[in-house]
């Protein structure tokens, strides 16, 4: 389990080995005591060869700006309020993103998830300086409000298996066009709200639900007589 003695002189730097030595054996670092960072305006970066878990373990820590995740890491949590995070590697698969993962991480311009994750959970990254992320290809859930305020957000890539567009997901952001996925059968009418920029939606050609009129979207069954 890592810890922190906040008595112990450090410049800033945390780097978690994969095991370590205790009298004659060696143990292997598996777990992070939650919110143990938490609020620590001293950490600078942060990087791990090896899975951790816990929750909320750097929220608000203002002054980290470089982060590396190792191999087995499953879920990203615990950056909200990370105000100076810009750099954030991965260096094996992750399956999900947690909510609030990175809302408030003003300084986060740009991210691409690894392939392997399938869902990205509520407020995901609410309020982030977005301006452009590549999802991966495969995630299927994307929840309300997961880039809610992103107001520089430009640019979304990777979306081609998302099923469903929740409740005020791109709402406040900066989109100028959109094209909906092939396999998006559900889009709540609040998805793009405050979206003032946004002149230009396209359907994907295989999408069996919904179609595009002049940057207009539509439900197939519903409003096909209606278009001339």
């Amino acid at each position: 389990v890592v810890g922190r003695s906040t008595s112990a002189p450090w410049n800033g730097n945390a780097v978690i080995p994969s095991s370590v030595k205790v009298g004659d054996d060696r143990w292997p670092v598996r777990y992070m005591g939650d919110a143990v960072f938490e609020g620590d305006h001293t950490l600078k970066s942060f990087q791990t060869s090896s899975m951790l878990e816990g929750t909320g373990s750097f929220r608000s820590c203002t002054s980290l700006t470089d982060v590396v995740l190792g191999e087995g890491v499953t879920s990203l949590s615990g950056f909200e309020g990370c105000s100076a995070l810009t750099n954030f590697e991965f260096l094996g698969p992750v399956d999900y993103v947690s909510d609030r993962a990175f809302a408030g991480c003003t300084s986060l311009h740009s991210l691409t998830l690894p392939s392997t994750v399938e869902w990205v959970r509520a407020e995901a990254f609410m309020g982030s300086g977005l301006e452009r992320i590549d999802l991966g290809g495969n995630v299927r859930y994307l929840e309300a409000r997961a880039f809610k305020n992103c107001f520089n957000l430009k640019s979304i890539k990777g979306m081609d298996a998302v099923q469903t567009i929740p409740d005020e997901c791109f709402a406040g952001s900066a989109l100028e066009q959109f094209t909906i996925p092939a396999n998006t059968s559900y889009i709540y009418s609040t998805a793009f709200d405050g979206c003032e920029r946004l002149y230009h939606l396209k359907v994907d050609q295989s999408n069996t639900r919904y179609f595009s009129h002049h940057g207009d979207v539509y439900g197939k069954a519903a409003y096909t007589d209606d278009i001339e």
